[in-house]
């Protein structure tokens, strides 16, 4: 597990707490963490244990019953434009002609939102595309794109905005395990500028490029002493946090 040089927090989460109105119980519970500048964080956690809420709580789309969430020190939804956001599903018709470059175009539109794409626009998908591997796909449809290769665009739609933190759900999911090797590389060299959450449910691993690890089960458990614990045992043993059994991938 790699260690961080800059102390400063991106992300702060403190006592949250979050129900549904339909729901008897709530979603979030009295979760609090801290992430740092360029931190590879891995949020893990069975299904239903709030990861979806959590994301939605990060970039402004809910907002918490109780507790506080500040991103670069203000309120998410004021710096969406900071975020970028890989959701686990994008659904399109696989009949409509979108392109490769339509999508990551998608990313501009924060600067754009009323006004045509500049050469400037396009300029930066392009070399986005370019930097995750799919330079040469600009004008391949997306229907015609393998799971592995439609995750790196919709990567690189993320990083056409510009962001200084990379949230990502569910990334590996449909990915075959060369497609995975690639992502994790990929994401590798992301992080060297950017900050990195990644959210997954599966808990039989986390990528070794983590700095931390944050298990979320309604609440949450945070450990960043993976490497400690397996060097005071000397064997790389599973750990369990809130009944998440996790291994650390190599």
């Amino acid at each position: 597990m790699k260690k961080i040089q800059n102390s400063d927090i991106v992300i702060k989460a403190e006592s949250i707490y979050f129900k549904y109105d339909f729901a008897d119980k709530p979603t979030l519970e009295d979760v609090s963490f801290s992430i740092f500048d360029k931190e590879f964080v891995s949020i893990i956690g069975p299904n239903g244990g709030g990861k979806s809420t959590l994301i939605k709580l990060l970039i402004g789309l809910l907002k918490q019953d109780s507790g506080k969430i500040e991103v670069f020190g203000k309120n998410p939804e004021n710096v969406r434009n900071k975020i970028g956001y890989v959701p686990q599903y994008f659904s399109f018709d696989s009949l409509y002609p979108i392109t490769a470059i339509d999508v990551v175009m998608m990313g501009r539109l924060n600067s754009n939102f009323f006004s045509k794409f500049t050469k400037k626009d396009y300029e930066m998908a392009k070399n986005t595309l370019d930097f995750v591997g799919m330079g040469g796909y600009e004008k391949k449809l997306l229907s015609k794109l393998s799971g592995g290769q439609r995750q790196r665009v919709l990567i690189a739609r993320a990083l056409a905005v510009d962001c200084k933190i990379l949230i990502l759900d569910e990334p590996t999911a449909y990915l075959d395990k060369e497609a995975q090797s690639f992502l994790y590389k990929l994401l590798q060299k992301i992080n060297k500028e950017k900050t990195i959450v990644l959210v997954s449910h599966d808990v039989g691993f986390v990528p070794s490029i983590s700095t931390k690890v944050i298990c979320l089960n309604r609440t949450a458990f945070e450990y960043s002493k993976l490497d400690e614990e397996k060097n005071n045992e000397g064997k790389n043993e599973e750990i369990n946090f809130y009944n998440c059994k996790v291994d650390k991938i190599t």
